[in-house]
């Protein structure tokens, strides 16, 4: 912040009290004598993203402490199919890092372990339960049976799907591969059909690919993903 007579003053990083004391000691030194500085917080800024299965997927806006399991009460709390016991707060380190960490709601709640406090920038996301998320995937894919016996879908390749946010009308997903551990942010093929049919094409072994050009869009790794989202909705101050 830049102030009358002392001028700019770094206040990035330190807590209200801290920079109440550094600005008083500034206009102490050569104006004031014993200035009494008070600094208040009007809107921070600073975004958490929540997503996955919870019932209200949101941005919420940081004022004051949010902890974890505010955050996703704030977002209507856990869906029908959210898996409570694996509640990922995906962060960007020093260096562009990601940092990904996985929580259980129960125990933060019973007291067993610590709740954590959320930083700008933060993108929580709350995994499905497998077996449910099963159940209704067969139920999704059950339309497009009629597209042939060699029918196979995405859902039929990708674990762990965890839907994000929505993007170009479409909703994003965080999976991974049946053959691999790294994880990816994407759409399925059956969902981009319903609105964008000449973006899915069907291979010879009869699998449904998405042609991502065509779309408009890009498949990304899952750091990649959580990085550029954390520099939208953080972006550097000016100077």
């Amino acid at each position: 912040m830049s102030l009358p007579l002392i001028g700019r003053v770094p206040v990035r990083g330190r807590t209200l009290v801290q920079a109440q004391d550094d600005i008083s000691a500034r206009y102490a030194k050569s104006y004031l004598q014993s200035p009494q500085v008070t600094v208040s917080l009007v809107r921070s800024g600073q975004r958490v993203t929540v997503s996955g299965a919870v019932k209200n997927p949101s941005v919420l806006t940081i004022e004051g402490t949010v902890t974890l399991t505010m955050a996703i009460a704030q977002s209507g709390g856990v869906s029908e199919i959210g898996n409570s016991d694996r509640i990922h707060v995906a962060r960007t380190t020093t260096g562009q890092e990601v940092e990904d960490r996985v929580y259980n709601l129960d125990d933060i709640q019973a007291g067993r372990s610590p709740n954590p406090v959320l930083r700008g920038g933060d993108i929580v996301v709350v995994e499905d339960s497998t077996t449910r998320l099963a159940l209704k995937n067969v139920k999704d894919v059950l339309p497009f049976a009629a597209l042939g016996g060699l029918f196979l879908s995405d859902v039929s390749a990708k674990r762990d799907l965890t839907p994000l946010a929505e993007e170009n009308g479409l909703q994003l997903y965080r999976y991974r591969y049946a053959w691999s551990d790294r994880f990816y942010v994407g759409v399925l093929a059956q969902d981009v059909l319903e609105v964008a049919p000449s973006a899915v094409v069907r291979g010879a072994d009869g699998y449904l690919r998405v042609d991502y050009v065509r779309l408009g869009l890009r498949m990304q790794p899952w750091e990649d993903w959580i990085a550029s989202r954390a520099k939208l909705m953080n972006p550097p101050e000016s100077p």
